[in-house]
């Protein structure tokens, strides 16, 4: 427990990955733990698994989670504990479809993942996975405007560079789980390079995602300063984020100099709430206090 306490301090952390030798330590004495046990006895076996699985999870041994959530589950576990132990296996086996399984991105490339109870072998809701591209299209938009220094759009469509250099297009899905790519840039050579790669804005798109995902809301506001672009972030994400019943996980993976990098949103869109304006959203208006009965 100790081990474990260590580890979710540095998972909240500037470097999250301090946290994974932790998580290491502490599974080796949750399966010490277990190897000790005399016989098979309930509810202390399927804790202990329990324990272990999410230790494996932490430590992204998401195959050894898998396999010690499913040993649990063979037996007779309570049923608090079993739902816990299902709720392991799901999540584990969602973070190995986070691989990429033989399919090479670029840098302007990004793999999208469901998972939820109606998510199966290719096939999702369209609501549930084109309301997202739409959203998630909109945001690497913003993002791009945003790193251009444009001042906020607060309606119509972004400027042509924009369009041109960061137009969004949807690979078919691949089976096994429901997962897509989604490339950003022109398939046409545009008449007009942008300042900025799509690999940068992609790569502040990921760090956005895990800061939402660990709700790092403070370093979100700290990196995007403008109050408008800041709640069109909050607002974008929790349509993005999943809603707990038909989609559980909403998954990204990219490739950065050779290595997958991966972020799995599992904050739910109910959970996130755009902060309240500091200051007036317009800086030259004034502020007007209205009082009347709402019927």
């Amino acid at each position: 427990m100790d081990f474990a306490g260590q580890g979710f301090m540095a998972q909240m952390s500037p470097d999250p990955d301090a946290a994974v030798p932790l998580f290491e330590q502490a599974l080796e004495w949750e399966l010490a733990a277990i190897a000790e046990l005399p016989e098979l006895v309930e509810p202390t076996y399927s804790v202990l698994h329990r324990s272990a699985g999410w230790m494996a999870f932490h430590c992204r041994q998401f195959r050894r989670a898998e396999q010690l959530a499913s040993k649990a589950l063979a037996g007779e576990p309570p049923a608090g504990i079993a739902a816990e132990l299902r709720d392991l296996w799901e999540q584990s086996n969602f973070h190995r479809h986070l691989n990429l399984n033989g399919v090479a991105l670029q840098d302007d490339e990004l793999q999208m993942s469901l998972s939820g109870p109606e998510v199966s072998r290719g096939l999702a809701p369209h609501s549930a996975i084109y309301g997202r591209v739409d959203n998630i299209e909109k945001l690497i938009y913003r993002t791009a405007e945003r790193k251009l220094g444009r001042q906020f759009r607060r309606g119509g469509p972004p400027i042509k560079e924009v369009r041109y250099n960061y137009r969004m297009m949807v690979s078919v899905p691949r089976e096994g789980s429901f997962a897509v790519t989604l490339k950003f840039g022109s398939l046409i050579q545009p008449t007009r390079r942008s300042e900025l790669d799509a690999a940068s804005v992609l790569d502040e798109f990921m760090q956005l995602v895990g800061w939402v995902n660990r709700s790092r809301d403070d370093e979100i506001q700290d990196l995007i300063s403008d109050q408008l672009y800041l709640r069109n972030f909050f607002d974008l994400a929790k349509k993005i984020a999943p809603d707990g019943e038909s989609i559980r996980q909403v998954g990204f993976t990219a490739i950065r100099n050779g290595s997958e990098r991966s972020v799995a949103l599992t904050r739910l869109a109910d959970e996130i709430i755009a902060p309240f304006p500091t200051a007036p959203l317009d800086a030259d208006g004034e502020w007007v206090e209205i009082r009347d009965v709402l019927r």
